[in-house]
Parts: structure tokens; C-alpha cells; sequence
């Protein structure tokens, strides 16, 4: 039993990816819920989802580093009237 054995990759990869679509999906609610709390919706919504497809590439750093985009780009953004 070791890095060799398939059963044992096999974890190791779901564990990956599961762990990052969770993270992603855990992290994205901080752009939607900003998003919705100052009216931007939209920009909300695109930031979940951004945020998903970052943890899922590269794990907390990419879905974080998006959700501070994007929370920046609400705050500059404004409210829509």
C-alpha cells in the first residue's frame, strides 16, 4: 500500500477535487453575500462562481485571491440605482 497503489491514487485525487469545489463553494459566499448586501447581485453571482472554478484549479489561494477581486470590484463598483 503506498502512492503506487490505485486505490490509493484514486483518493488522493477525489480528495482533491472535492476538496476544492467545497473550498470554492465555502470561500465564493463571501463575494455573494457582499454582492447582495450592496445591491450588486450580478457581480455577486460571477464571483461565486469564479471563486469555484479557482478553488478547483488551485485550491484556497485561487478561490481567496478571487473573492478578493471581487469584493474590490463591488466596493469600487457602487450600488445600481
Amino acid at each position: 500500500m503506498g502512492p503506487n497503489n490505485q486505490a490509493y491514487q484514486n483518493g488522493v485525487w477525489f480528495g482533491m477535487l472535492f476538496g476544492g469545489l467545497l473550498i470554492g463553494s465555502l470561500i465564493g459566499l463571501i463575494p455573494l453575500k457582499f454582492g447582495s448586501n450592496r445591491g450588486d447581485d450580478v457581480v455577486g453571482k460571477v464571483g461565486f462562481f469564479a471563486c469555484i472554478v479557482g478553488g478547483f484549479i488551485s485550491g484556497i489561494l485561487g478561490a481567496f485571491s478571487m473573492a478578493i477581486g471581487f469584493v474590490i470590484a463591488i466596493l469600487v463598483g457602487g450600488r445600481k440605482g
